[in-house]
């Protein structure tokens, strides 16, 4: 089975927990291996780990109503000075 259409109140949460959380990046990769039932990564970047903790709350909670099974990783940006080096800038 698929996921359920997004509903309202998901979307009313999302957006209420991206404007309190202060988004900063959020991105979705299509895999181009899927592996089993993992085909897509999100990458959502947020200030601080009380906004992540209600990034996933609202993920989770009953509102999304998806059918699939997902996984969480928490990451730091260990490196941003380094990697931003590799932009050239216009």
């Amino acid at each position: 089975p698929g996921e359920k259409p997004v509903t309202p109140a998901y979307l009313a949460e999302v957006e209420a927990v991206c404007r309190q959380g202060g988004l900063q990046r959020l991105e979705c990769f299509t895999l181009v291996a899927p592996q089993a039932q993992w085909h897509q990564v999100w990458l959502a970047q947020f200030a601080d780990l009380a906004a992540v903790e209600a990034w996933i709350a609202v993920e989770t909670g009953p509102t999304h109503g998806c059918f699939t099974e997902r996984t969480f990783v928490l990451a730091r940006p260990w490196a941003p000075a380094y990697f931003a080096s590799w932009i050239p800038k216009a």
